[in-house]
């Protein structure tokens, strides 16, 4: 029995299901019948790792972080929240990891202005890490004045690039941000979004469908969520607090890894009259 693989996607031109197949096998290209399209395989983004969760620390700017516990092997796709829990008015410069040889190099995706009464946050990230992090690497972090919170995951199939970005820095006070990039330029991709407080609220309501990755307290500093869609449509990150507040928040898209083609084996049918039918499965 032939049972036709789900996690393919199928080129929609050339190709007929047979009435009674009888054999399996790959026909040459330019066979009548046969459309010479390689197939892919759809893209598939896993569910995020966290290896560091500091973002309610504050860290003095050029000290390290934590240590991760688990190893982080090269050939990851590193993202990484970054908040300013120092000072408002604060960018965030450079981020450095501890691998061997000056470690791995990382691309900032998006950060808030800078403004006097906002405590900024930002989204940095490597796609394909070269280095090794064995377990107790850390990561290190400068800002212009002075303290920074910190979470680092890793996520498996979002290696397809940076797609769309938004941010906010609300100085007059309300009670959350709402982000949005859409439409994203495909269908599986990985949102993440940042939320950065100055101030204290009562409570905390992560946006509806987002997975918390840093948690939220009522200290007013931030969070940090994920949401994979599997439409252009994509989402909005909007999370919410009891109480208006001054805040801000960042959006960054990430599309999955790109499929790999290839040509499919094809399941014929048997000549009759002279002709055949092809599938391929």
């Amino acid at each position: 029995m032939i049972i036709p693989r789900s996690d393919l996607i199928l080129p929609q031109r050339g190709f007929f299901i047979p009435r009674a197949p009888a054999i399996i096998r790959r026909l040459p290209l330019g066979m009548p019948g046969f459309d010479p399209m390689p197939w892919q395989r759809k893209a598939a983004i896993g569910t995020p790792t966290v290896f560091i969760n500091q973002l309610q620390s504050s860290i003095s700017s050029g000290s390290n972080s934590a240590a991760t516990g688990s190893d982080i092997p090269a050939g990851s796709t590193i993202f990484v929240a970054l908040t300013n829990n120092g000072q408002p008015n604060e960018a965030i410069s450079t981020l450095a990891d501890s691998g061997a040889g000056g470690g791995n190099s990382y691309l900032q995706a998006v950060q808030n202005a800078a403004t006097a009464s906002i405590f900024s946050c930002a989204i940095w990230y490597c796609l394909n890490t070269t280095v090794d992090l064995p377990v107790g690497s850390t990561f290190k972090v400068t800002t212009a004045l002075g303290q920074y919170g910190i979470c680092v995951i890793v996520v498996t199939g979002a290696k397809g690039g940076l797609d769309k970005t938004a941010n906010v820095a609300q100085t007059s006070a309300n009670t959350g941000p709402s982000l949005a990039n859409n439409p994203l330029t495909q269908a599986i991709e990985i949102l993440l979004g940042v939320y950065n407080s100055t101030n204290t609220f009562g409570s905390f309501t992560e946006a509806s469908g987002w997975t918390s990755l840093g948690t939220v307290a009522a200290s007013g500093l931030p969070g940090f969520a994920y949401l994979i869609v599997s439409s252009t449509s994509g989402g909005t990150y909007n999370p919410r607090t009891s109480g208006n507040q001054t805040f801000a928040a960042v959006l960054a898209t990430f599309m999955a890894t790109a499929s790999s083609s290839y040509f499919p084996l094809v399941c014929a049918e048997m000549p009759v009259r002279g002709s055949f039918k092809a599938v391929a499965y």
